[in-house]
Formats: structure tokens, C-alpha cells, sequence
């Protein structure tokens, strides 16, 4: 239980003694309701022992118009407590989609070669917030529904030892026949979620490449990919629901059999007269009410057995180290030296980079040209942080970038990859325009690149959807190049540039780099002739590893 504990309070992320003090003003709220609704059907008895019995009008009257203000006051109170919930609810949902946002944003290649992006999506859409339903509701719930059943248990046990402890027994038998079916639940809940992830995997591949899915006839094959996965999760979420449905079957059978308890025993003791009818009408609902603090304490276990896989996956995510290394040296007064000094880089078993060294200068244009798999795109990689090196240095103006802060390396180096991309929003942000200067800069750019302004018909307001679907592939290129020269940071590195443009289109590029990359230091990835023109060297990555 410790153990379950510590792993909740790591992923709260809000400080625990808020957390404490919203939770006790929610219970409050729910005891108020509590002590309302375990009032509200005494008053059934004191109407028809004291009223109806004895033909007392005023008694039926005054014990009506209590049971009236009782009714409103446990409306009013549950009114309270689902509002606070839901504010809790909701803090604590935006400050753990915040924090892992924030984590993943820094995560490396590594973090990614283990994790599927399907199941980290399943975690930010619905693992959250089951998570927060846990943290709020759940404990509150268990809290409220265990003194819920403690106090009716008592009070039957008061009216009449005999049935009171009866009730008891069954509901003892009920919570370990509970336990045992939310283990086997957990079990199952394990399985569930891991097919879960799989399927949000493939969805998530095939809607981000459903154009060249479609265009290489692999439509058929996704098609197959996706049943295969649904029909998994399916059949294992009918198994999960089975599971569940037999324990609220056993929880719908102690309430049937407690009020045949009641009511065999309550006959049998109004006949000896010792009973009023009233009471055992009382007793009667009394049990009935029992049911449901029994059934929820029964759900709720099963609820936290199902949300155990899913705090243990956002865990791992939280404190998983394979996160980009930040030094402490802030980069300032960049010259935009770059070298390599026997780098040596493997992916899982296979080497990219052997002894690999360079010396890129200070404001000067590099061609880097190589095969497939020859370690360009590594190359890159290593420039941003996103992975580090088994052995060999890197220095940038002659620091160890390992030395320096990720945000500083990030200030200064301007990546645009070779699968472009640009976030769906207005082009004003997109673009980052916060100034006239900066906007007339862009519309020159735009005009000298070729891309046509009526493209853009309202302006920095015109939308690029999501995906950048209004755009083609030259365009989205154009603007990424546009918005990287914006920023005017010292280091420029380019990955096949010109890939989706036309030859018009690279020989514009080809006048812009010369135009507005003087006094910077590009490389760039390519394997077109004329932007290799105009770089100052060229180097030519063909190691056989």
C-alpha cells in the first residue's frame, strides 16, 4: 500500500498539502450529504408510527416538512461536492497533462525507440483522466461509502443484534469475494491496455501517412493491421467486462438476500411484537440503502485494480532518464564553430558514425552528401542533443556540447528536418510575427521564394490546417526555410531542403542562402548539384560499418 502511495504522489504533480486540503473540503461536502441522506428515511417510520398510526395529522405534517428540509439540504450538499470535485478534477488533469507534455518535449531518440506513440497518446486522451477519477472521486467515494456502511450497519445492529449482525456477515463475505474478482480484473486490465496502445499505434500511423498509404496501394494491408489489433482489444475488453459484471452480480445478490434476511426475521419479530411495522419498513430501506455503499466499495476496488497498469505506465514516463542532457554552461557570444573529434555512434547493434571527425568553420556553408544509413541524419541529431555519442567529443566554439543547456543549443542551432513540419494554427503564430519589421520581412521573403501571397487571403490570420493539408509539399518547405531565417540564430542545418520544390524553386533557395546565410554557418544535407554550388566544402559520409 505504501509502495501504491508513493507512486500517486509522484504523479500528482501539485503539492500534497493542496491536494489534502481540497480533498478534506470535498469530504466535508460528502458528509454533509451523508449524514442528510442516512436521516432521510427515519422520518419514514416517525410518519407512520407517530402519524398514520395514531391518526395524527400534525405529527404527519411536522415529520413531513423534516424529511422536506432534510431532502433539499442533501440536494444542496451534493450540489457542493460534484462542483469541487470537478474543480479538483480538472487541476489535476491539466497539471498532469502539462508535466508529461513538458517531459516528452524533452524526452531523446532512446525515450522513443521504447515507446510507442499510440500508447503515450492512450495515456494523455483517456489514462488521465481515469487517473484523476481515482484521485478524487474514488478515494472520496471509498472514504464516504465505508462510514455510509459502518453507520447502517450499526444502526441495524441497535434496532435488532441479530439481523444487524447477519447484514454484517454478508457484507464481510461480499468484500472478500470482491477482492478476490479485482485481482483477477487487475490481471486482465494489463493485457486490455497493452492491446490498447498497439491499436492507438496503428490509427495514429495510418492517419498521419493516409495520403502515401493510399498512393501505395498498402491500403488493404492497414486494413488488415487494424482488425487484427480492434478485434484483440475487443475480445479482451468483453473478457474484462464479464469479469465485472459477475462481481455487480454478486453485489445485486447480497442486497437481494439482505432484504429477505430483513424481512423474514423483521415478520417474525413484528408477529412476537417486538417490532413496529414502521421499523421494519425503516430496516428494510435501511438495507437497500446498504447496498449501495457495499456495491460502490466493491466498483471502486475494482476501479483502482483497473488503474493500477495505467499510474505505473505514467510513471515510468515521469521519471524516465532518457531525456535530452542539459549542461550548465548558457551559449552566448556564438561564433558557430562546430567540430567532431572521433565520434563514435551506434544505433541499438549497429554502428552509424565510426572515428568519425570534422571541423566546420565559423561562417561557412557545408554540403554533406552520403548514402542511406551513412549517418547524416545522426549527424543532426547529435547537433540537437537528441542523442549522445558512445564515445568521441563534440565542441561547439570549442565547448563539449554535453556541457551546454539544452535551451541554449536550441537558441542558437536552427534545424529544418527533412520531414517538415509546421503546427495547424493562424500563420502569425506559426510564423512568430510580434513585429512590422519582422511581418515585412516575411512577405519579402515569401515573394522571393515564389510563394503567392493570395495563398494567403487573410493575411497572418489565414489558417494552415491541420496536418498543413492546404499546403503542398514546396510550400510547406518555403515556409519552414522562411520561418528558420525569422528566428536569425547563427547555425543553420538543412536536410534536403529543396526535395518537394521544382528547379525554379531550389534556384531561388540557392539566391536566398547566398542572400541572407552570409556571416552564418550552414550545413546542409543534399544531393542536388546546384545547392551543392554553393556551399564552400563538401564532405561525402560513405563509411562501410
Amino acid at each position: 500500500m505504501k509502495k501504491y502511495i508513493k507512486k500517486i504522489n509522484v504523479i500528482l504533480q501539485m503539492p500534497i498539502k493542496r491536494y489534502i486540503f481540497k480533498q478534506v473540503k470535498c469530504l466535508l461536502f460528502m458528509i454533509m450529504y451523508t449524514v442528510f441522506s442516512l436521516a432521510f428515511p427515519g422520518f419514514i417510520s416517525l410518519i407512520i408510527d407517530e402519524g398514520v398510526k395514531r391518526s395524527n395529522i400534525e405529527k404527519i405534517a411536522f415529520y413531513c416538512s423534516l424529511m422536506l428540509v432534510c431532502g433539499i439540504l442533501m440536494i444542496f450538499f451534493q450540489y457542493l461536492q460534484k462542483v469541487s470535485f470537478y474543480k479538483l478534477a480538472q487541476e489535476i488533469v491539466y497539471n498532469m497533462k502539462h508535466t508529461i507534455f513538458e517531459k516528452l518535449s524533452e524526452r531523446n531518440l532512446k525515450f522513443w525507440t521504447h515507446y510507442q506513440v499510440g500508447d503515450v497518446l492512450r495515456i494523455l486522451e483517456n489514462d488521465i483522466d481515469n487517473i484523476q477519477n481515482l484521485l478524487t472521486s474514488t478515494i472520496s467515494n471509498i472514504i464516504i461509502n465505508f462510514l455510509v456502511a459502518a453507520g447502517i450497519t450499526l444502526v441495524l445492529v441497535v434496532i435488532n443484534p441479530v439481523i444487524g449482525i447477519t447484514v454484517l456477515l454478508m457484507a464481510l463475505i461480499f468484500a472478500q469475494i470482491q477482492k478476490r474478482c479485482g485481482d483477477k480484473i487487475q490481471n486482465g486490465m494489463e493485457v486490455l491496455r497493452v492491446e490498447m496502445g498497439d491499436l492507438s499505434s496503428v490509427i495514429n500511423e495510418m492517419l498521419n501517412n493516409i495520403t502515401s498509404i493510399q498512393m501505395a496501394n498498402l491500403t488493404e494491408l492497414e486494413k488488415k493491421r487494424f482488425d487484427i489489433k480492434n478485434k484483440n482489444v475487443i475480445q479482451q475488453f468483453i473478457t474484462q467486462i464479464k469479469k465485472i459484471t459477475i462481481t455487480q452480480l454478486i453485489g445485486m445478490s447480497f442486497n437481494i438476500i439482505g432484504i429477505l434476511v430483513v424481512l423474514c426475521a423483521g415478520a417474525n419479530e413484528v408477529l412476537k411484537g417486538r417490532l413496529s411495522i414502521g421499523v421494519l419498513f425503516s430496516m428494510t430501506i435501511y438495507v437497500q440503502r446498504l447496498y449501495g455503499p457495499i456495491v460502490t466499495l466493491g466498483t471502486e476496488y475494482i476501479n483502482i485494480k483497473n488503474t493500477k497498469p495505467m499510474i505505473d505506465k505514467v510513471q515510468k514516463i515521469l521519471e524516465n532518464e532518457d531525456s535530452v542532457l542539459g549542461g550548465v554552461v548558457n551559449w552566448t557570444n556564438v561564433k558557430g564553430k562546430i567540430d567532431f573529434i572521433n565520434v563514435n555512434f551506434k544505433y541499438k547493434d549497429k554502428w552509424i558514425l565510426r572515428d568519425f571527425s570534422i571541423e566546420i568553420l565559423e561562417n561557412t556553408i557545408m554540403g554533406i552528401v552520403g548514402e542511406n544509413g551513412s549517418g547524416k541524419s545522426t549527424i543532426i541529431k547529435l547537433l540537437s542533443k537528441l542523442c549522445v555519442p558512445q564515445s568521441g567529443m563534440i565542441y561547439l566554439d570549442g565547448i563539449p556540447i554535453e556541457n551546454l543547456t539544452y535551451e541554449s543549443v536550441k537558441r542558437n542551432i536552427a534545424v529544418i528536418p527533412q520531414d517538415n513540419f509546421l503546427p495547424y494554427g493562424s500563420l502569425k503564430s506559426i510564423m512568430e510575427i510580434n513585429s512590422k519589421e519582422k511581418e515585412k520581412v516575411m512577405y519579402e521573403l515569401m515573394e522571393k521564394m515564389g510563394i503567392s501571397i493570395a495563398k494567403f487571403p487573410e493575411g497572418l490570420n489565414t489558417e494552415i490546417s491541420e496536418n498543413m493539408g492546404n499546403l503542398s509539399g514546396g510550400e510547406i518547405q518555403k515556409l519552414s526555410l522562411i520561418r528558420a531565417l525569422l528566428q536569425d540564430k547563427k547555425i543553420y542545418i538543412l536536410d534536403e531542403p529543396t526535395s518537394a520544390m521544382d528547379l525554379e524553386s531550389e534556384s531561388k533557395f540557392c539566391s536566398i542562402v547566398k542572400e541572407y546565410l552570409i556571416n552564418k554557418t550552414v550545413l546542409i544535407i543534399t544531393h542536388r548539384q546546384e545547392i551543392l554550388s554553393v556551399c564552400d566544402s563538401i564532405i561525402q559520409l560513405n563509411y562501410e560499418l
